[in-house]
């Protein structure tokens, strides 16, 4: 710990009035470390102090020197910075700092830092904040030099200065631009690119024109067909100005459309079927023809079997102002001659036989044409007071449900009893008429 004396010695030699402490974890070293962020006239700016590797230093003082003077001076308040490394509580006040000094014959602004609050090995002293005026691009030299307590040698001692050169207004400017022109149509997307300036931020894309076009992150969506324009932009930092904001246009293309058809249906000489079909975007309908009319004719979405043979069918979707027509699409079926399926009813007062394709909806006797490999699922429906009592032919049971293939000429019976108590199978055998 140093006298009075010491401090008192210490004093004099710098000529100034001051407080001193004496911290005790130091490394050696007698190097300053100065650095002063860019500003541009009326901003603040900060300088940062580092005493480089501290060492045989008990205590010392610190001068910051603007050469030109007027330039820079400090705010009325606020003035100092000190990091989390600085806690009062283990390192004592913060050093003291004389406002704008003027007493020397060249009026410069001096600054002096008494005292240091160094953690372990670090010699950061903090950051004063400086107010900046002057005209841009006028030069201010900044040196900062100082003087400090040896305790090995028991006498002041002079650190080494440096000098940093300081110019008003240097805050580069910085700019951004698209590279190419995105290509993109309605319901499609792109990756559109653009390039920023020095400050490492990110460039931001966004889109002008919604209704037409999106943008998310450097994703463009096409919305509509019309003109699409983006606009891009980069924030600054404090070496860097923002970027201008920069825009470009271009056109977003009618939007394709396509048609897929469902599955075939299964077709006969003179029997009908359905046809389907999805088309696009738009929402128009998707139509359909005959190309084969000799074989096939179409009427909406039902297609008629003329002739054995294959029967083609054309799928169209018109377009509108977003989405172009859609390309034709072909759809090829096989109209087979035909089988034929004959139902008969024993009992026609007692109930009815319909079935899913074919128009089959007996009475007494029925029969029609269906395509070869066709699947029939037949029905009986007893009338009020009858049951059904059983198929016969190429169906066989008692549900009231049969599926017959058909893959060659089939007949199928059915009939119909009063309605009776449920009786065992053995026993509904037995009485069967």
């Amino acid at each position: 710990m140093k006298t009075n004396l010491k401090s008192r010695n210490l004093l004099i030699a710098l000529g100034v009035a001051a407080i001193f402490f004496t911290a005790d974890c130091m490394a050696v070293n007698e190097a300053l470390s100065l650095s002063i962020q860019p500003a541009q006239s009326g901003a603040t700016t900060n300088a940062k102090i580092l005493l480089v590797n501290p060492a045989d230093v008990e205590s010392f003082t610190l001068q910051l020197t603007f050469a030109s003077g007027g330039i820079l001076s400090l705010p009325s308040s606020g003035w100092f910075q000190r990091g989390d490394y600085f806690p009062s509580t283990l390192f004592g006040p913060e050093p003291r700092v004389e406002l704008n000094h003027t007493a020397d014959a060249a009026a410069h602004t001096n600054i002096y830092l008494d005292g240091f609050n160094p953690s372990g090995n670090s010699g950061q002293v903090g950051q004063v904040a400086l107010n900046v005026s002057g005209t841009t691009n006028s030069t201010q030299v900044v040196t900062l030099s100082g003087e400090f307590w040896s305790r090995s040698e028991q006498t002041v001692k002079t650190l080494v200065p440096i000098s940093v050169e300081f110019k008003i207004g240097t805050i580069a400017d910085q700019t951004v631009s698209f590279v190419g022109i995105p290509s993109v149509v309605v319901g499609g997307t792109d990756t559109v690119v653009a390039t920023g300036g020095g400050s490492g931020n990110t460039v931001i894309i966004a889109s002008q024109t919604t209704n037409v076009c999106t943008v998310s992150g450097n994703t463009l969506s096409g919305v509509a067909a019309g003109t699409c324009t983006l606009q891009a932009s980069q924030a600054g930092n404090a070496t860097y100005n923002p970027a201008p904001t920069v825009t470009e246009s271009f056109t977003v293309g009618k939007g394709n459309q396509t048609i897929t058809f469902g599955a075939a249906p299964t077709l006969a000489v003179g029997r009908t079927g359905t046809v389907t079909a999805t088309g696009g975007a738009s929402g128009n309908l998707v139509t359909f023809t005959s190309q084969t009319l000799n074989v096939c004719s179409v009427v909406g979405n039902t297609v008629t079997g003329s002739k054995a043979g294959v029967c083609t069918l054309a799928a169209n979707q018109l377009g509108n102002m977003n989405y172009n027509a859609a390309t034709q699409v072909t759809q090829n079926i096989n109209v087979t001659i035909g089988l034929t399926l004959t139902v008969t009813n024993f009992n026609k007062p007692y109930g009815t036989i319909t079935s899913n394709t074919g128009g089959i909806a007996c009475g007494a006797t029925c029969a029609t044409t269906i395509a070869s490999g066709s699947r029939v699922t037949l029905v009986a429906m007893p009338v009020a007071g009858y049951q059904f009592s059983g198929w016969g032919g190429d169906c066989s049971g008692y549900g009231n449900s049969c599926v017959v293939t058909i893959d060659a000429t089939k007949s199928v019976t059915a009939k119909f009893e009063i309605f009776k108590k449920r009786q065992s199978i053995w026993k509904r055998i037995l009485l069967k008429p």
